[in-house]
């Protein structure tokens, strides 16, 4: 046995004992294995016993600590008794230890799926992993075990009694020697020992998600920082980041980009914990009429975006794929559709609305400018909206039939009329201006103004004597900072304008003759079937109207509605043809 150490406890000492007892031959080494010169030794002492026959690295030094923060110096700590090692004993031993039958490192779970922090750590198993591999191959016995978390003994049982990684849980040492003799007598170079945790499936019932972020963000109460107040805006550092991810994947099996997490709100992690639950039960964070505002979620990002963006897809950028066009909702930007892009077979491509245009008629005319470097007369043109982005993409594709273009529409969860229909559920009176104004900025700015003060916030906009002096109460009253203030408010009056054009816009187009499919969350924006939206009344064929679990926001995760545009986009351009 090599140890660093050596013997540091009664407890080890009484085992060795008892292993004496047995008439066995215990050497205990301190021998640096990591050094040539001690890899050699080490093999010699051992050959000088009887001939060696298995080789097992335990061994580990751990310097977790975020990408950012990690050094050379702590690469080099965790690859001594892991790289350095497993390199040495492979050369040395093919020339040492001829009767050699076992070849055994201990990997982890942090490398076979990842664990934040541990990049270095994660690479050191990785190229043990390698060597191994290379053994196997050349004909020379090879065995890596990435264990998951272990109880009862070494240094997860020391360190961390409680942890779990990456969504499994400590097994036990009785557990892990008994898998030990299978691995032992199979074939495989890399093998793999887990507990899967229980994945929670209480959704909204249940506290459990919610309560985990309101710790690792700080949060006591919710009713102090607001359920729409941003995790960015609260403070949310890289290491509360991780440790967020890494809950949202392991109990909802959701994988959100770095992007989405930093919009994320408690009122949509909410709504993501929600998905699970039956349709039929009522929705505890619908309760007020600001609610369903996260149907026109603002952008919160101040910089510029270009008119287009390619985004990542399951096509590379040198495949022969058609293009895909995706139009997004009222933020007007690629970050909500990333998902939704990455399980599409094409080229994908997201039209980014210019922040100076608001009306519908404008931002369609820029639309079109853009897509048509892209669309061709000889191959049917794609496109794909989602929610105020549909009444854009219905005004945008007649503007490409009257040039000649054909292809066909994609409308998720969205049409001409949904704006108007979703306040109109709310406000008394949707023709008041006053009235209109003051619930639609309330529903923008509740991103930065606690939720239980958003009743008092409508009632002082109406008060306001038109829409200048309530956007700069608004801007009082939030959390922007002074040099945050001109940004806010361009983007608080950009919104509103896009909202009030969306619920005033009358489509004048004549009827649109490209393939139309209206997909319907089954959380529908509307609650209502496809003649709720009367798109029926714009277009000449008739409408193919597809269902996929999810509400306005989630469905964009559907893997099963990702597939199912795949294959109507391929039945499509093969008709085409």
């Amino acid at each position: 046995m090599v140890s660093r150490s050596g013997v540091r406890n009664g407890y080890q000492a009484a085992k060795i004992a008892s292993w004496k007892g047995y008439g066995v031959t215990v050497l205990v080494s301190t021998e640096d294995a990591a050094t040539r010169d001690g890899c050699v030794e080490l093999l010699k002492t051992g050959n000088q016993l009887g001939p060696v026959e298995s080789i097992f690295n335990l061994a580990l030094i751990l310097r977790d600590a975020i990408f950012e923060n990690q050094s050379v110096e702590k690469f080099e700590a965790v690859f001594r008794p892991k790289v350095h090692v497993t390199k040495l004993m492979d050369e040395l031993s093919r020339k040492m230890c001829p009767e050699l039958r076992q070849f055994v490192v201990f990997s982890s779970v942090a490398c076979g799926r990842g664990n934040a922090g541990q990049t270095n750590y994660g690479m050191a198993n990785s190229i043990m992993e390698r060597i191994c591999e290379k053994r196997k191959k050349e004909g020379y016995p090879g065995l890596a075990i990435q264990w998951g978390a272990v109880g009862e003994v070494g240094y997860v049982a020391d360190k961390n009694p409680e942890i779990e990684v990456r969504g499994t849980l400590q097994q036990r040492i009785s557990s892990c020697l008994g898998v030990l003799d299978n691995f032992l007598t199979q074939d495989e170079p890399v093998v793999s020992s887990i507990v899967i945790a229980q994945k929670n499936e209480d959704g909204i019932g249940s506290p459990k998600i919610v309560d985990t972020v309101m710790n690792i963000m700080g949060v006591t109460d919710l009713k102090l920082v607001g359920i729409h107040i941003s995790f960015s805006q609260m403070g949310m550092d890289s290491i509360m980041a991780v440790e967020i991810k890494q809950t949202i994947e392991r109990e909802l099996n959701i994988n959100i980009s770095a992007r989405d997490l930093r919009q994320l709100t408690f009122a949509k992690l909410q709504e993501m914990t929600n998905e699970k639950s039956s349709v039929d039960e009522p929705s505890s964070v619908s309760a007020s009429p600001f609610e369903d505002f996260y149907l026109f979620t603002p952008n919160e990002d101040l910089d510029e975006n270009p008119p287009i963006v390619r985004m990542k897809s399951l096509v590379c950028e040198t495949e022969t794929a058609p293009s895909v066009f995706l139009l997004p909702g009222i933020n007007g930007t690629s970050a909500m559709l990333e998902t939704l892009a990455a399980n599409l077979s094409y080229h994908v491509y997201c039209l980014q609305y210019d922040d100076n245009t608001h009306t519908i008629e404008g931002l369609s005319e820029n639309m079109l400018h853009v897509i048509l470097d892209f669309v061709s007369h000889q191959a049917p043109f794609t496109v794909i909206a989602h929610s105020f982005g549909c009444t854009v993409a219905l005004q945008m594709v007649s503007l490409l039939e009257r040039k000649g273009y054909k292809g066909q529409l994609f409308l998720i969860d969205g049409s001409h009329n949904t704006a108007r229909r979703v306040l109109t559920g709310y406000l008394p009176n949707v023709d008041d201006e006053n009235l209109f104004q003051s619930y639609v900025l309330t529903g923008l700015a509740k991103a930065s103004i606690p939720f239980g003060n958003l009743m008092s916030v409508v009632n002082n906009l109406l008060q306001c004597d038109d829409l200048e002096n309530r956007i700069d109460l608004l801007l009082k009253l939030s959390s922007a900072s002074i040099d945050e203030v001109s940004n806010r408010r361009k983007r608080l009056l950009m919104n509103y304008e896009r909202i009030k054009s969306g619920v005033w816009y009358d489509p004048k187009f004549e009827k649109i003759k490209s393939a139309v499919t209206f997909i319907n969350p089954t959380q529908s924006a509307l609650r209502e079937t496809v003649q709720g939206y009367d798109l029926e009344d714009l277009c000449e064929n008739p409408i193919s109207v597809q269902t996929f679990q999810g509400n306005h926001l989630t469905i964009l995760r559907n893997i099963k509605m990702a597939e199912a545009i795949n294959q109507l986009i391929t039945e499509y351009s093969n008709s085409a043809v």
